[in-house]
């Protein structure tokens, strides 16, 4: 089984995973976090769910056998950077980030290295300073894209993400599977943010769910048009999701909005605008958001 692993990224989705690693027996977690973070991270702590965690930093470099990459898209490069002194031929990448091009990224970087793709799908995680707190309901996908030779990689991690305890899923189609996640945070990420608006008020709101529903069309549209096994009903089952979220719960999109951190709109209209250009396709819902949203990704 898998014993050495680093993270980078102790955020909501980070934390996710590294709580339940940090308790898993024999297994070895070491964070990684420049040292203004460290700082910060020493003055107040790291909480989950209310419960203090006392992690081990990475001092020195070693030989990591798995590194989860769960930073915010925008500390992506920064993230892929401070890692590198610790991947070797051996070692296992997992970007679990939003979208669907973090794991091409990171094997661009790490040509050595076996990238296995993954994300997180559940119920948003509401982060707060040090704090983060999450009612416990989803699971992360993991898979191989355009990497058949990574299977065996995907099953050791599987493996070690049972034996902490942390809900996994194997989809049949990755690629695919990535793509539906990609269109649900087109639609309510986006949504989210570009009304300030949590579920609750979405749900309510006839204008704002159509305009979702706009927004995810476009994103499937182009996903016909990269040959992806996405299904036809990805749009309604997407919907279904936005209809049956927490109301009071928020998306990190919004989060970051509110608290006046960069967002990850480049990686949802920016990256989906730029793929539809390759086929004169124009998404005038996306086009708005990123009018509105993407001044700072420009």
């Amino acid at each position: 089984m898998i014993r050495r692993v680093l993270l980078i990224g102790a955020g909501a989705i980070g934390m996710l995973h590294a709580v339940k690693l940090a308790k898993c027996p024999g297994v070895s977690l070491q964070l990684v976090a420049d040292a203004a973070r460290r700082q910060r991270y020493k003055e107040c702590g790291l909480y989950f769910n209310d419960e203090a965690f006392d992690f081990v930093f990475a001092d020195a470099p070693f030989p990591a056998e798995l590194i989860i990459i769960a930073t915010k898209f925008p500390h992506y490069r920064e993230a892929l950077d401070a890692i590198a002194p610790f991947v070797h031929k051996e070692t296992i990448l997992l970007p679990v980030l939003n979208g669907i091009s973090s794991a091409a990224i990171a094997r661009e970087a790490f040509p050595q290295a076996k990238v296995v793709s993954g994300f997180f799908l559940g119920h948003a995680s509401v982060r707060t300073g040090m704090r983060v707190y999450h009612d416990g309901v989803g699971k992360t996908s993991i898979g191989a894209v355009d990497d058949p030779d990574s299977a065996g990689e995907v099953s050791k991690v599987k493996a070690l993400f049972d034996a902490a305890g942390i809900p996994v899923d194997v989809p049949c189609d990755m690629r695919a599977a990535l793509w539906k996640k990609f269109i649900l945070n087109i639609g309510v990420n986006q949504t989210s943010a570009f009304f300030r608006a949590d579920y609750g008020t979405i749900q309510q709101n006839r204008k704002m769910l159509d305009f979702a529903e706009k927004l995810m069309g476009e994103a499937f549209a182009v996903a016909q048009r990269e040959k992806v096994a996405v299904s036809a009903d990805a749009v309604a089952e997407a919907m279904q999701v936005i209809r049956t979220m927490p109301p009071d719960a928020k998306t990190s999109m919004l989060q970051d909005v509110e608290s006046d951190r960069p967002t990850e709109i480049d990686l949802f209209s920016g990256e989906l605008l730029r793929r539809a250009a390759k086929y004169g396709m124009t998404l005038p819902a996306n086009a708005e958001v990123w009018q509105k949203l993407g001044v700072d990704a420009k």
